[in-house]
């Protein structure tokens, strides 16, 4: 039970960080664009 629970944990904390790369990915995608010309 303990270990499925830590189990489950740590997928859910990768998941989140594959998301919040993800999202910063397409973010720094999206700026490059708008502000690649000024730089």
């Amino acid at each position: 039970m303990l270990v499925q629970l830590s189990t489950a944990i740590i997928g859910i904390v990768f998941l989140i960080i594959g998301i919040i790369l993800v999202i910063a990915g397409v973010f720094a995608l999206l700026v490059g664009e708008c502000f690649g010309e000024s730089y």
